[in-house]
């Protein structure tokens, strides 16, 4: 994240472990490939389709719990009188 010109530089900081770096474009970026790779305190490599906003507004890992889900699809249906082939449904799915 881009957080301005300090000591005369353009600099960026680390979302994970806050330390920061120059983010100038001119002398290449590799060094914060290398960080982003090799930094403990970052995300690594999830695809946003597998990620959730916690309840403190941070990316997590999502958890799947199947029997959770029977549960819910179980109570729209019968809430909602919904038939069984609605799981079929292109809506459904997306």
């Amino acid at each position: 994240m881009k957080v301005g010109i300090v000591d005369g530089e353009e600099k960026c900081r680390c979302k994970g472990c806050d330390k920061l770096f120059t983010c100038s474009t001119l002398n290449g970026t590799t060094h914060l490939k290398r960080h982003r790779d090799g930094c403990n305190k970052t995300i690594k490599n999830h695809d946003v389709g597998e990620m959730m906003i916690d309840a403190e507004g941070k990316l997590r890992k999502k958890k799947f719990d199947p029997k959770a889900n029977q549960e819910i699809l179980a109570r729209i249906m019968i809430t909602h009188s919904a038939p069984f082939n609605m799981v079929e449904w292109r809506v459904f799915r997306e």
